[in-house]
């Protein structure tokens, strides 16, 4: 299981613009009505609350399993009309939670920066 530290901290409780927000919240419905959602984590500037006008929104997506690039190519197209419609960048982080917890990720300093800023949508 992912151990997102502010595990209790979810986009509800943090500094956020209401569009961003907004998207934020789109763009989550779209995926998890569409593909096998485990988890999504905001992280990045907006989950600090550092970020600025021009900011991404930074989203680690966790599938049930591990995506292959036709899939992930999928994930991103699914909310490509969340961005244009409210005019705002999502990156989307698309991993499967096994990859996520036991593969390459796990010494990579996106973990641990996840882990420490990491907000649940």
């Amino acid at each position: 299981m992912i151990d997102v530290k502010p595990a209790a901290r979810t986009i509800d409780d943090i500094r956020l613009s209401d569009r961003d927000r907004l998207v934020i919240r789109e763009a989550a419905a779209v995926l998890r009505e569409r593909f096998p959602v485990k988890r999504i984590v905001l992280y990045g500037s907006k989950a600090r609350g550092d970020d600025d006008r021009d900011s991404d929104v930074d989203l680690l997506v966790l599938m049930d399993h591990d995506m292959n690039m036709t899939e992930r190519g999928e994930v991103i197209s699914a909310i490509y009309p969340v961005q244009m419609k409210h005019m705002v960048m999502l990156s989307p982080l698309i991993i499967g939670e096994d990859e996520w917890e036991n593969g390459v990720y796990q010494v990579l300093p996106i973990h641990d920066e996840i882990d420490r800023d990491g907000v649940l949508v």
